[in-house]
């Protein structure tokens, strides 16, 4: 069985721009980029079960759509 437990910390990313301009300003950022990156990773690992922390549910990062059921989609699953 391959299982998947990951942070995905909104799919804001994680690099050293995160902080740039304040402290925490990523999160103030849409996630489009990062949250492809992010889809194509757990595609590749041809999961049977996967858990998800950090997801965003809704809000403005991702145009009012639910990152679990984007993922969900993608890979096939409900």
């Amino acid at each position: 069985m391959r299982f998947l437990l990951y942070t995905i910390r909104y799919a804001t990313g994680h690099r050293g721009r995160f902080h740039f301009p304040f402290p925490y300003a990523g999160y103030l950022r849409r996630s489009r980029e990062n949250f492809a990156e992010l889809a194509e990773f757990i595609a590749s690992g041809r999961l049977d079960a996967m858990g998800l922390v950090e997801v965003d549910g809704g809000s403005f990062r991702t145009g009012q759509r639910c990152q679990a059921s984007m993922i969900a989609r993608q890979q096939g699953y409900y």
